[in-house]
């Protein structure tokens, strides 16, 4: 086992996140994601509708217990290079770069702003097929027919809720069970977005995959309620509004956990979110603009910052339980 000092664990969270803000995603041809993507194509390819509820499902477990084997893999094998080099220094010196990678490729910030103030710039610019298009790649709804108000407001969702599930679950995962958490929480939850939906083809395929990333997001979404409120606070919206909000439409969506955040945004912002045929989320003080897209992603950022603080202080105290 490579025996990292505190102090070089401690570089870790602020590293990956310096990572993503200057390098991103990149390079893809050895991120986790797309391994994880390639494994759930597999399964997605040799899916046989006429199984049976009983043996989709079990089907849909054996995929989740693929994407756990292909998510620790990488880690075990850091693990065992450690205790094949044998010296400290070198292990270190070999052994950040990598952590410092795996652990970044379980959070994305820049990728959400960058993709939120895309569309927010062809607003701006009344493009209204340019940007119901580039929504399209960030939401999960047909948006051919989306109003400039609706994509504000889709943006402003997504904004919302990828605050629990691209930053605090992965970096609560890894607080609690350090990389191995953080990776099969990301493989979990990828499995979800592409097999967790409700239709003929997934309705029970994707039920494991869906109920275990309700499951794993259900505690981190209610901190990224915490964070949202003091980073909102923070920044000078009304906290008591987006209390009174959660309070009241903290469980409106389909999910568990979706609205839980997406509560907090539309109250602190003072806005209403609305998504066709699924909910109506907040009592609007304001009408939709441009501007509620950039103060969404100020309070995604400082919730994130804070969580990358508390990341640092769980190293302090003696958390993960397992690093690696």
């Amino acid at each position: 086992m490579i025996n990292m000092l505190w102090t070089t664990m401690l570089l870790i969270p602020p590293l990956s996140l310096l990572y993503d803000l200057t390098i991103g995603e990149r390079p893809l041809a050895i991120h986790p994601v797309m391994a994880y993507g390639r494994v759930i194509t597999f399964y997605d390819k040799h899916l046989e509708l006429g199984l049976g509820r009983f043996r989709l499902r079990a089907y849909g477990l054996a995929l989740i217990l693929s994407l756990a084997f292909v998510a620790v893999m990488p880690i075990l094998a850091l693990k065992g290079l450690g205790i094949l080099m044998g010296d400290q220094v070198a292990s270190l010196i070999i052994s950040v770069p990598i952590c410092v990678f795996i652990l970044k490729a379980s959070f994305s910030l820049n990728h959400m702003i960058k993709e939120a103030r895309a569309v927010k710039g062809l607003v701006d610019g009344h493009d209204l097929e340019g940007a119901r298009k580039k929504v399209s790649h960030i939401v999960s709804r047909d948006t051919s027919d989306l109003s400039f108000e609706e994509i504000i407001s889709a943006d402003v969702e997504c904004i919302s809720e990828s605050i629990a599930d691209s930053i605090v679950s992965p970096l609560f995962y890894f607080m609690c069970f350090g990389l191995y958490g953080c990776q099969i929480y990301r493989a979990v939850n990828s499995a979800d977005s592409r097999v967790g939906y409700r239709t003929e083809r997934y309705m029970d395929f994707g039920y494991v995959p869906a109920k275990l990333d309700d499951l794993l997001n259900f505690v981190p979404s209610r901190i990224a309620v915490i964070l949202t409120l003091i980073s909102g606070s923070i920044l000078g919206h009304d906290a008591r509004r987006g209390w009174r909000s959660y309070r009241k439409y903290g469980g409106v969506t389909e999910s568990p956990n979706a609205g839980q955040t997406m509560s907090v945004y539309a109250g602190m912002l003072g806005i209403q979110l609305h998504k066709k045929g699924h909910y109506t989320i907040g009592d609007p003080t304001y009408a939709l603009g441009v501007g509620h897209i950039e103060q969404a992603i100020r309070i995604y950022a400082l919730s994130t910052a804070i969580m990358m603080f508390f990341a640092m202080a769980s190293i302090l105290i003696g958390l993960p339980i397992i690093f690696l």
